[in-house]
């Protein structure tokens, strides 16, 4: 497109710097419990981690991220863990775990 007001626009200039922050926080668990007479009784387990990248935020900031979390609650009839936040399914029959 053409200005006719004699203004012309000028090239973007890109920056010879780089700026990059990477930013990572490789486990975090949280363990909660209901404290009883004669024992502690647990009730929730979450294990979970993050990791991003933020690229050039002085100019044309980048982002990119990803968060992993697997969630259990516990049922004391049975005595066990059940998943309340599964694992990613792949393909058939194929998980990938946290």
């Amino acid at each position: 497109m053409e200005c006719t007001c004699g203004y012309t626009r000028g090239q973007f200039i890109i920056p010879k710097y780089s700026e990059t922050l990477n930013f990572s926080i490789p486990e975090v668990l949280v363990w909660c419990e209901i404290s009883g007479v004669v024992r502690n009784i647990p009730v929730l387990y979450a294990k979970g981690s993050f990791e991003a990248e933020i690229k050039d935020w002085s100019t044309q900031m980048k982002a990119t991220g990803e968060t992993r979390l697997e969630i259990m609650y516990y049922r004391e009839k049975i005595s066990t863990w059940e998943p309340l936040l599964e694992h990613v399914l792949i393909r058939e029959g194929q998980y990938r775990p946290l």
